[in-house]
């Protein structure tokens, strides 16, 4: 509904004193089931009221402007916050604090979704939930992972946003990463692992659904060893490592017809011996669903 819009009784849950009355209006119904909900929805309005009141004070004492990070920073984004904290509001506070300092970092590139495409990251379809699914093939990683950091943001971040319009999906995203053909020395990158780590699991709390890591090899042992040093044991357990019949069974059974005709196409090219690297970026962007970060799909 537009803000103009008149609705008797209506709350609005995007700003602090929405989202307390909102809290109190559901604890106060009584029920058990109820009372748990508004039990978690006042601590993730107090989680958001601490955050939001924080952030104002921190950058009018830098004398930084603050209004996108706080059109971004909602109740939304505090239940997650609170979620990856098991109920920990003080925890929940910093992650969110952290969160908004790397989105202000990088305001730029989050307002406009815009990067050079420099590897084969993409949405590909959704699964049977409406979760957006996200591939990645590190053979299209020819060089080192800083310099694809921003077309994975973008990426994740547009998946995110589609998730976020689908409430069967609960704004949460899938990914495919397909490992074959990977070049291990382009991911042994501690500082872009570590910076990846941590937007993930701030900015990302709790947006991811399920990984599956598709012919993992021996040498990316490394690679993976160093990223989950930043990883919270929740989200490690998310990780699936697999082979590629084992993922094509997973994909066939979760995704929606052609969003696993999508992947299995993917995963044919990728291990064609014949295929070339222009083969394989134009059959990605033949079968993105996205314009970010590649551009409008190719028919």
């Amino acid at each position: 509904l537009d803000e103009a819009t008149p609705m008797a009784g209506r709350t609005d849950c995007c700003t602090v004193d929405g989202c307390v009355a909102a809290a109190t209006a559901a604890a106060a119904l009584g029920a058990d089931c109820c009372g748990e909900l508004g039990n978690e929805l006042a601590a993730a309005a107090a989680v958001l009221e601490r955050t939001r009141n924080e952030w104002s004070r921190q950058v009018m004492e830098l004398g930084k402007d603050a209004i996108s990070e706080l059109q971004w920073a909602d109740l939304s984004q505090a239940q997650r916050m609170l979620k990856a904290n098991i109920g920990d509001v003080q925890k929940a506070v910093d992650m969110f604090m952290k969160a908004l300092e790397l989105r202000a970092r990088e305001r730029d590139l989050f307002a406009s979704l815009r990067c050079v495409a420099r590897c084969d990251a993409r949405i590909i379809g959704e699964d049977l939930q409406e979760h957006p699914v996200v591939y990645l093939c590190t053979r299209s990683f020819t060089e080192p992972l800083r310099l694809q950091r921003d077309q994975l943001i973008c990426t994740f971040e547009a998946a995110c946003r589609s998730a976020s319009d689908s409430p069967k999906g609960e704004g949460r995203v899938v990914f495919v990463v397909d490992m074959h053909g990977m070049v291990p020395k382009n991911f042994m990158d501690s500082a872009a692992l570590k910076d990846l780590a941590n937007m993930f699991g701030t900015v990302y709390a709790e947006r991811i659904f399920k990984v599956v890591i598709v012919d993992f090899s021996r040498a990316a042992q490394a690679a993976w060893w160093m990223m989950k040093q930043f990883m919270t044991p929740v989200t490690r357990n998310k990780f699936h490592f697999v082979g590629e019949a084992k993922a094509l069974e997973i994909c066939r059974r979760d995704f929606d017809g052609p969003t696993f005709e999508r992947v299995q196409s993917a995963f044919q090219i990728n291990r064609d011996p014949t295929s070339s690297p222009s083969d394989r970026a134009l059959h990605a962007r033949r079968t993105t669903i996205n314009n970010v970060p590649l551009g409008p799909p190719l028919c």
